[in-house]
């Protein structure tokens, strides 16, 4: 029976609840367990595809962790040595491209799970080494982009250099792996996401890269810069309305001398004194990056692609008989070198 395997270690050991990879596993059910469904005599032989998914990551108190349930362990190994592909589900960032990271347990954010040296020497244990070729899929956001992530440095859809190839932690996981394993590694430079109608994968347009991780930048700086303002306006929402709070807010901005005296007045006078101290250059910030997102996304619509492409942005990595291969699956559009299967680098490992 042809079986397909998710290491799902963005959502914790043993939950049940809706996580993160909902969207890939939904998209991989339907892709080996219906569309791709063996039929009529080759089922009768070969048997029903299945599709198994596994969350080995552990979450206490104190920590978060791989499991090391070693019965949870064994039948996680048995599934594998006999997979046909391996999906491991992660989630990353560019700017710290030796790190994968797991959803946040209170349910706000990632935590950072682990480098590629940690998640190697897991799945060391768990995909053992066996005769025939091992196919991984890993899927996980920028997982195959380099340590200069900028597409003003480097540009992804094109020849890029080995010295810049080797800092992805696509890559310096395949190593990790490829050295005791017959190794199949995909990977992609930019955001993946999971179009569940057509049950496509979609990766960032490199157009995109720059804009949205500026975006991503100063939205952050603006909710660290807040701080409990965060917490407190939703706190408010519980007893007020976001108009209320609002109108509040352009009262103190109108009148700094107003005395505060309930919760919403305390909030609404703190706010406006973020705004003048460094909220209102933080907020251009925002609203600048917005513009430049924007503009980047009109940009590609009019020249009439989407900032999320199919068949885009795909690293395959492969080691055989002491030679490493890495190719661009899908090339560049339009142009006339970078062709579907263009080889970015041949020779030994890096």
């Amino acid at each position: 029976m042809p079986k397909y395997v998710v290491l799902n270690f963005e959502d914790k050991y043993l939950s049940t609840h809706k996580g993160a990879a909902d969207s890939t596993i939904q998209v991989l059910q339907r892709r080996y367990e219906q569309t791709k469904q063996t039929r009529g005599l080759t089922k009768l032989f070969v048997g029903k595809n299945s599709l198994i998914e596994h969350r080995p990551v552990e979450v206490n108190e104190n920590s978060i962790a791989f499991t090391k349930d070693f019965g949870r362990i064994q039948q996680i190994a048995a599934d594998c040595a006999t997979a046909e592909k391996i999906y491991v589900v992660a989630h990353g960032d560019p700017r710290t491209p030796d790190t994968c990271y797991t959803n946040s347990p209170n349910g706000v954010g990632v935590l950072a799970l682990a480098t590629f040296t940690g998640l190697a020497n897991f799945l060391k244990s768990v995909v053992r080494p066996r005769t025939s070729l091992i196919r991984i899929s890993l899927v996980m956001c920028y997982g195959a982009r380099c340590a200069r992530y900028k597409r003003s440095e480097v540009d992804h859809t094109g020849m890029i250099d080995a010295d810049d190839i080797k800092t992805s932690f696509a890559y310096k996981l395949f190593k990790e792996l490829a050295e005791e394993r017959k190794l199949k590694m995909t990977a992609v430079t930019g955001k993946i996401q999971h179009e569940t109608t057509q049950g496509c994968a979609l990766v960032e347009h490199e157009d995109m890269i720059d804009e949205n991780m500026e975006f991503s930048e100063a939205a952050r700086a603006q909710t660290q810069s807040k701080g409990d303002l965060v917490g407190r306006y939703k706190t408010l929402l519980n007893t007020n309305t976001a108009s209320a709070i609002n109108a509040e807010v352009k009262r103190f901005r109108e009148h700094p001398g107003t005395i505060a005296i309930t919760p919403l007045q305390q909030y609404a006078q703190d706010m406006v004194n973020w705004e003048n101290a460094d909220g209102n250059a933080i907020m251009a910030r925002v609203k600048d990056a917005k513009t430049a997102k924007d503009a980047a996304a009109q940009n590609l619509i009019s020249a009439g692609q989407n900032t999320d492409m199919r068949k885009y942005g795909k690293f395959m990595y492969t080691y055989k008989s002491g030679t490493l291969k890495i190719v661009s699956k899908y090339g560049k559009m339009n142009d006339p070198v970078m062709l579907p299967m263009t080889v970015l680098y041949q020779g030994p490992l890096l």
